[in-house]
């Protein structure tokens, strides 16, 4: 499996362009120079790095218009390998090439700080051995290749590099356990799913809703939004609840319903009976005096008085107040 990238950064006070082929097995990866970005041009360095090391049985790139053309898919079809694309503005799905170009760009740097050749410290860097416990040329040559350090004949002879499949697994887990520890858990989308989606994550944060049409494969999705498809990988995704109305309960549900309904009803009927009469006895108990019902009648309007004439009084019952029983034998003056 190999990938493929293309920077800019500069080199000996131009500005250059640099196409970097990364293997994934031994971390080994070319750097070559580009006078343009055009088909022909990437092909042509590709024809080369192949011819060198041999022909991929896939080929990893973004979507950028120098991989994904028909000159590129016509060159897959002669040469017999398989080309994926990864998702866009998702540069993490290409992460061998995004990290070998990170390493030129620092290799590209540190040579012109130091006023040295940058295909000097490449060599270098080829030959030090990483995480994987060898270096990228030793597992990819069986040997390491002669460079400014010293070393004895006997560090050149070919000698083959044991357990690199599990060494990489290993290194594998434990990247992903430091990784895992600050991200959360992505729900796994079905086709037809209503979705939120970022059409464009790096100059907006807007969410666009949408569905999903297709499923590429674990981690990227076809979206359809307002009859346009949008390829995104699942961080650019979250689901999205669609919002039902709730029928209107004009009636009650069931028996039992209904009859809690009754009885809660001729219990508030029961107790506004009672509330007037209790009314009613109390103003029949005091009447008003003649100024009071003459001012009463004047202050009330005619659809607040009884047939007799008399305004609806309600006032509220009443406390009755009663001494303490500790107090029946003294005489108070009240």
């Amino acid at each position: 499996m190999v990938s493929l990238d293309v920077f800019f950064a500069e080199y000996k006070g131009l500005k250059w362009k640099f196409l970097v082929t990364v293997d994934h097995y031994p971390d080994f990866f070319e750097v070559n120079l580009l006078k343009d970005l055009t088909p022909e041009t990437v092909i042509a360095v590709c024809k080369e790095n192949f011819a060198r090391h041999g022909i991929p049985q896939l080929l990893l790139s973004d979507n950028g218009t120098n991989f994904v053309n028909r000159k590129m898919i016509q060159f897959a079809t002669e040469w017999c390998f398989e080309q994926v694309t990864s998702a866009p503005h998702h540069q993490q799905a290409n992460g061998k090439s995004e990290a070998a170009v990170k390493i030129a760009k620092r290799l590209l740097k540190k040579a012109e700080e130091s006023k040295s050749e940058f295909w000097y410290a490449f060599l270098h860097w080829r030959n030090i051995p990483n995480k994987i416990g060898s270096s990228p040329v030793a597992r990819l040559f069986s040997r390491s290749t002669r460079c400014g350090i010293p070393a004895g004949i006997s560090h050149l002879l070919p000698k083959i590099v044991e357990d690199v499949p599990s060494s990489i697994e290993e290194q594998r887990k434990r990247t992903k356990l430091h990784y895992d520890k600050k991200v959360r858990n992505l729900p796994v989308l079905d086709i037809g799913s209503p979705v939120y989606v970022q059409l464009d994550p790096a100059s907006s944060k807007l969410w666009t809703p949408g569905t999903v049409s297709n499923r590429l494969n674990e981690r990227s999705y076809l979206v359809d939004v307002d009859g346009n498809q949008y390829r995104r990988s699942l961080v650019h995704l979250k689901p999205r609840k669609e919002l039902t109305m709730q029928p209107h309960r004009s009636s009650p549900s069931s028996p039992v319903e209904s009859m809690a309904g009754e009885n809660r009803n001729a219990d508030q009927q029961t107790i506004n009976d009672s509330t007037c009469q209790n009314s009613q006895s109390i103003a029949a108990a005091t009447p008003p005096t003649m100024t009071e019902s003459q001012n009463t009648l004047s202050s009330s309007s005619p659809r607040d008085l009884q047939a007799n004439g008399m305004p609806n009084q309600v006032e509220r019952p009443r406390r009755k107040t009663r001494l303490p029983e500790r107090l029946k034998d003294y005489q108070l003056e009240l």
